[in-house]
């Protein structure tokens, strides 16, 4: 017997007085016979329905019942009635009746004839929603593959019928969170769930109907652990223990799968087992990075240990300003080996005082000067009893690309302190520790992207859980 709305198959479930009904597991629907019933039912402005029996086959038709408060679907043949989640409760509500199905000595039930036996063929139905929240569409056609997409999100199990009294919820005292420390794990097949949150419900009423037995006042200890997009969720009340395996699926799946028009709801916020969007990226520009941050390394180290790093020569000068020629010029020097860069290191004595230094590599062949200007400054002091300093009184200058040859080279000071010492130091071909940070860089910028991206999703994931990767900031601002 197959659910005549959303076409999954139907289970037996047996109520007290040994009565017997059918279930639907996905659309929660209920299938009773008139016999069944504890309430005198009179059926009345029959219409045709687009839905098929599912006991005998026979074509089934709308009624109305209390005066066209309350429509189900009735089949003439073997007497069966249908009814939607929500309308048991509302036969309840309209009948003065907490108890519906049973077993009474008389039946005075006022149906109609049964029409002719000419069973219509079945028309796909869609499915009012499952149990987790997707709205109620009882108009929209569906395809069969609906009860397998159900089985899949709710699982074989069977709806018992429950009430909608109210008790007050047992006092749980000051539970402590033992989970909370330990931080559990759970393997299966393979994986390592982490704990994500543990926790202490309570049914304080019931209303509708459930996969489950359940009563006002049940009281469990629920834990999940998720290797998303997986979760295993335990459920632990003093009879027994309860282990479920759940997969995430996204909405649109859903949305597909019932053949629903439009698009679900825009989502919010991050679900337990939802898979991280940049894990995918993150790991395969992790598979990239590495590599190519170890190779930027040994290239630097081969370029260092190749590397001539040979000194040329060491000038020291005197500066004063009543000296009438300012710029010094060096002797001629050569510069060797294959073209690379040269650097040019500046010492001085500066104290509370700036200079600039206004320079010129010179080819002594060629006259074709570099030309290069750098700055130095050096304060300190003493503000509040603290000591503070600023600048420095030496810098340093890399020329480039130095062809082999000849070479003298021009300095000229500009300074306001009255007499400067300083010296200039020549290296040749040197190895810069920079270029290997330019190149780490250069790499790091699009993988900390990602990787702040996928940080991002986890801290939002792990904010409701019992291990906030960010603890929250809860004081108030004086």
């Amino acid at each position: 017997m197959n659910c005549p709305k959303c076409h999954g198959p139907l289970q037996f479930v047996r109520l007290p007085d040994s009565v017997d009904i059918e279930a639907c597991p996905f659309c929660n629907g209920v299938f009773y016979d008139l016999s069944e019933l504890t309430v005198d039912l009179k059926i009345e402005n029959l219409m045709a329905s687009r839905y098929v029996c599912p006991k005998c086959g026979g074509a089934m038709k709308a009624g109305t019942v209390f005066a066209g408060k309350l429509t189900l679907e009735h089949c003439g043949q073997c007497q069966g009635i249908w009814l939607d989640p929500g309308e048991i409760q509302t036969l309840r509500k309209l009948s003065g009746k907490d108890k519906i199905a049973g077993t009474r000595g008389t039946h005075d039930v006022e149906a109609p004839p049964p029409p002719n036996p000419a069973p219509a063929p079945a028309v796909p139905a869609a499915a009012p929603g499952l149990a987790a929240g997707l709205p109620a569409a009882p108009q929209r056609r569906v395809d069969p593959a609906v009860a397998e997409l159900g089985r899949k999100l709710v699982g074989d199990t069977v709806p018992r019928k429950t009430s909608p009294n109210a008790v007050e919820p047992p006092d749980c005292g000051n539970w402590t969170n033992p989970d909370i420390l330990r931080n559990p794990v759970v393997h299966h097949d393979g994986r390592e769930f982490r704990h994500f949150q543990t926790s202490k419900p309570v049914v304080s009423y019931v209303l509708g109907e459930f996969n489950w037995r359940v009563k006002a006042g049940d009281l469990a200890v629920a834990r999940d652990f998720i290797c998303p997009p997986y979760i295993i969720s335990e459920d632990k009340t003093e009879e027994d223990t309860t282990w479920s395996l759940g997969e995430y699926i996204e909405p649109q799946e859903i949305w597909q799968g019932f053949k629903m028009e439009g698009a679900p709801p825009p989502a919010r916020g991050t679900a337990p087992a939802q898979p991280n969007p940049g894990e995918e990226t993150y790991a395969s520009m992790s598979k990239v990075f590495w590599p190519l941050a170890a190779a930027c390394l040994c290239v630097f180290m081969l370029a260092a240990v190749f590397s001539q790093h040979r000194k040329i020569q060491d000038y020291s000068f005197r500066y004063d300003v009543t000296d009438t020629e300012k710029s010094r010029v060096t002797l001629p020097f050569d510069i060797t080996g294959r073209t690379s860069n040269v650097r040019v290191k500046i010492n001085t004595d500066l104290d509370n005082r700036w200079a600039f230094f206004s320079m010129a590599l010179i080819n002594a062949d060629t006259d074709e000067a570099l030309d290069f200007g750098r700055e130095v400054g050096y304060y300190h002091g003493v503000d509040g009893g603290e000591s503070w300093s600023e600048g420095s009184r030496q810098d340093t200058v890399y020329l480039p690309s130095v062809k082999a040859g000849s070479y003298y080279l021009r300095v000229e000071p500009e300074t306001d302190a009255s007499g400067l010492s300083y010296t200039v130091q020549l290296t040749r071909d040197v190895a810069r520790v920079s270029y290997l940070f330019y190149a780490w860089l250069a790499l790091a910028l699009p993988f900390g992207w990602v990787w702040f991206w996928r940080r991002s999703f986890e801290v939002g994931r792990w904010q409701e859980s019992d291990h906030p990767m960010v603890e929250e900031d809860d004081d108030d601002d004086d």
